[in-house]
């Protein structure tokens, strides 16, 4: 199991490098309170955030940023699929190192169950999400985009980010029963308190630019169990 979450963690990461080059690289626009133009693209509620994050359709950059996006969200397809995948490995991962220090919950295949349909649910918010962002660029005027499209990449992007957040929490909780509370602050911290922020983000409008550290924390914890992983299948 190990080695699962070695592979899929480091084609994860390796896919997101390369999804950040072929997208060519976006800078934060300015006033915003994003650093990630595609979060805040993500994260949109009405037809002038999504113009406001595009820029205006006609001028040189608003074209740019549009080709640029599309880019990154066909890449996204096997991001999603790394990063969905790794999820699922990484409970699996846990329950089977709780199950050798008889953790009960953490041990359970309910556990590991729990995991794999939050993997499933992430893949599939984010691939409906990416069809409404690549039928979002194409518009023109604000009068053109339909409130359905905006509602279904509300929903979708939200059930995507709170299966990935609510991941993560179980995650660190999962860190916290195997490696107890002292060894384990550190990468429960990571986890939990990054999923913390990223559930908030989700549910206060005013506080979506949370998701992007939530996601940071979270990403961190991703390296530490890659890490954790590759140190325990090497001995083996």
């Amino acid at each position: 199991m190990a080695w699962l979450v070695v592979l899929s963690g480091l084609l994860t990461l390796i896919t997101a490098v390369g999804m950040s080059l072929y997208g060519g690289g976006m800078k934060p626009r300015p006033g915003s309170q994003f650093q990630n133009p595609i979060v805040e693209f993500e994260l949109a509620l009405s037809a002038q955030e999504v113009f406001d994050v595009l820029l205006d359709p006609g001028s040189a950059e608003g074209k740019t940023l549009r080709a640029q996006m599309d880019r990154v969200n066909y890449a996204d397809y096997v991001f999603m699929l790394c990063y969905s995948a790794f999820n699922a490995c990484m409970f699996l991962f846990l329950g089977a190192l709780n199950r050798a220090r008889s953790r009960p919950f953490f041990a359970s295949n309910r556990f590991m169950n729990l995991g794999l349909a939050l993997a499933i649910v992430m893949l599939l918010g984010d691939a409906i999400e990416n069809v409404q962002l690549l039928k979002l660029t194409n518009y023109q005027t604000l009068q053109e985009i339909p409130g359905s499209l905006l509602n279904l990449l509300i929903v979708f992007t939200r059930i995507k980010w709170v299966a990935l957040f609510g991941s993560a929490i179980l995650l660190g909780m999962a860190y916290a029963a195997y490696l107890g509370r002292s060894a384990g602050v550190v990468v429960t911290f990571l986890y939990c308190i990054g999923g913390a922020m990223g559930l908030v983000s989700m549910a206060v409008p005013m506080a979506r630019p949370l998701a992007e550290v939530g996601t940071s924390l979270m990403a961190i914890g991703w390296i530490v169990t890659l890490v954790h992983a590759a140190i325990g299948a090497w001995r083996k």
